[in-house]
């Protein structure tokens, strides 16, 4: 998903030449994705991601009522910089809520499996 995320938003800065994640063609280790996970993300509190959403579905353009969360410069190596739009940090965790048609997500196996514990 964070891959993903990151061709679709993020831009990178090679040799102070700024282009699209995508066009760059980096394949991220495990290690670098799971890094810029950790550090990089966060979950949004529940109301917030509401009003995203309702955004969304009622406006294909920025309205101004949502403020993104800020955007932050990873490297990657001595040369290249990933600059990370706050829309990829605070939404990167929606995958661990989505539900399938069953109505389950991850969340819900989890509380499911401690309620048989």
């Amino acid at each position: 998903q964070i891959q993903f995320l990151l061709e679709q938003h993020a831009t990178i800065t090679r040799q102070r030449t700024k282009q699209p994640f995508s066009s760059a063609k980096i394949k991220l280790s495990e290690e670098i994705l799971e890094d810029i996970k950790v550090r990089c993300c966060f979950i949004s509190p529940f109301t917030r991601a509401q009003i995203y959403a309702e955004n969304k579905l009622t406006s294909n353009e920025s309205n101004g009522s949502f403020k993104e969360a800020a955007s932050i410069d990873y490297p990657v190596d001595e040369d290249a910089m990933i600059h990370i739009p706050g829309i990829v940090r605070e939404f990167a965790c929606e995958a661990l809520f989505a539900q399938n048609i069953d109505g389950r997500s991850i969340a819900t196996l989890v509380l499911d499996s401690l309620l048989e514990v």
